[in-house]
């Protein structure tokens, strides 16, 4: 290697590359500030990476400790998971939990946590610890005597299990025949859902019709609902099912992915319910 100059040895030093032998101090020096750049953006990347796996990592902790203590081994001839013990455990350890939503053979199941606006459970688990993947919930202003409940869960991109993620699934016409029933479980009551619609719902395009309506007041308000779910139905439903207007019925919705503006919507009819 031919004797290097101060200047030439400096950037040796900071790069641990040789200069050429026309590169003046000017070009040497952007040189030198592009690669510390990048190293400081390797290093940042590595930060909040780390942060995330941590963050990722004590969100998981807490989950696993509340699933803990309500998910039993044992599995009906239904596929149901859940007890009323298991239930009356979750509820008396958080406060804020309303029900369980449970499809068979584990497709999905979350407890459903209630508070007095439509916001603290986007960001928060159940026992109030702060995660992206927030909590399965019920809107603020519905109650178990409500017509229609609606309850909203993250479609968590990284996670395929976890919140409202399955839900997209059940556009497979296949998927949807094998988990087209699911439960409730809410306050004191066991109610068992059939699925009716499974919808796309853009929040711009379709911003005149209300998902939400907790009930029927009039003909009117039926006829626009039926009319959307059938002119957005994207499933063959199973043994015909349908709402009628006085049907109690459950709406579930979720985000699609890569797509900001589009709501996953499946509408379920009541079936059947027991005191529990």
């Amino acid at each position: 290697m031919a004797q290097l100059n101060k200047i030439q040895l400096c950037f040796f030093y900071f790069t641990g590359e040789t200069p050429t032998k026309n590169e003046n101090v000017g070009q040497m020096n952007r040189r030198k500030l592009l690669i510390c750049v990048a190293g400081l953006v390797v290093l940042a990347d590595g930060f909040y990476l780390g942060r995330w796996l941590m963050d990722l990592n004590r969100e998981k902790k807490s989950e696993k400790e509340i699933m803990d203590i309500i998910r039993s081994d044992t599995v009906g001839n239904d596929g149901y998971k859940m007890t009323k013990e298991s239930y009356e455990k979750l509820r008396d350890r958080c406060s804020d939990v309303v029900g369980y939503i449970e499809f068979p053979n584990d497709f999905l199941s979350e407890p459903v946590a209630q508070s007095d606006d439509n916001d603290y459970y986007l960001y928060h688990w159940i026992d109030d610890t702060e995660t992206t993947q927030g909590s399965v919930f019920m809107d603020c202003d519905c109650s178990k005597e409500d017509q229609n409940i609606t309850i909203y869960g993250h479609n968590v991109y990284y996670d395929a299990k976890a919140r409202f993620s399955p839900l997209e699934k059940l556009t497979d016409q296949e998927v949807f025949e094998q988990n087209s029933q699911f439960r409730l479980w809410i306050d004191d009551e066991m109610r068992t859902y059939e699925i009716a619609y499974v919808t796309i719902y853009d929040t711009k395009l379709d911003a005149d019709f209300d998902f939400r309506i907790k009930n029927f007041y009039t003909d009117e308000m039926y006829t626009d609902f039926i009319d959307w779910m059938n002119e957005h139905q994207l499933i063959e439903p199973l043994n015909k099912t349908y709402i009628d207007k006085t049907d109690s019925y459950v709406t579930l919705q979720t985000c699609v992915k890569w797509h900001s503006a589009e709501r996953y919507l499946i509408t379920a009819k009541e079936i059947d319910r027991e005191k529990i």
